[in-house]
């Protein structure tokens, strides 16, 4: 309700990991009437906004981008009643943030900060936060098995080396479990045959 202190808390990240994701379940309860009851939640300074909640309006999804943090909102439910004051109808929604290192500080760490703006009390209109759960992932380097072919004369090769793509794991070993998957393969030509 008005003036709640806002949930806190420093995530340590363990050392060799690029990009962290927060997942956890946000209830919107009771008479939210946005657009100025709404969601913030910072990360390491860094203010995101997820804009007003209606009671008894479905929200769905909504998505932002703000420094390179990304956020994306998902309704898990109808608005529905789920307790509470029962004169309103309450939603649950998802609520993931993909954090990149370059927010994590010498200490691989940064704060977590959730707020519920509302100007009525508790009684009336409330927020809750349920079901975290907080993922680390590293970049791994994936090659392609070859080098591109070498150029015919007088023509410039496409490539100097080995094309390099991103892939995202949670794989802590040295080895990525994506690398060098899939490789170049190249469909066959079927020859026609002369008549």
């Amino acid at each position: 309700g008005k003036d709640d202190l806002p949930p806190m808390r420093t995530i340590l990240v363990p050392d060799g990991f690029d990009e962290v994701r927060i997942k956890f379940a946000f209830y919107e309860i009771d008479s939210w009437e946005g657009p100025h009851d709404r969601l913030l939640v910072t990360i390491a300074g860094e203010e995101l906004d997820f804009r007003g909640f209606f009671s008894g309006a479905d929200e769905g999804t909504r998505s932002g981008k703000r420094e390179g943090i990304q956020w994306f909102l998902k309704s898990l439910t109808k608005a529905k009643k789920i307790g509470f004051n029962a004169k309103y109808a309450d939603q649950k929604h998802e609520i993931t943030i993909l954090v990149p290192k370059k927010f994590f500080n010498i200490d691989n760490k940064f704060d977590l900060e959730i707020k519920a703006v509302l100007d009525e009390p508790y009684d009336d209109e409330s927020a809750g936060y349920d079901d975290f759960i907080v993922d680390a992932f590293k970049v791994c380097p994936k090659k392609t098995k070859r080098p591109t072919r070498k150029p015919r004369k007088n023509k410039k090769p496409r490539t100097k080396k080995p094309t390099k793509k991103e892939r995202k794991t949670n794989d802590d070993d040295d080895d990525c479990p994506y690398r060098n998957k899939g490789g170049d393969k190249k469909k066959k030509k079927k020859k026609k045959k002369k008549k």
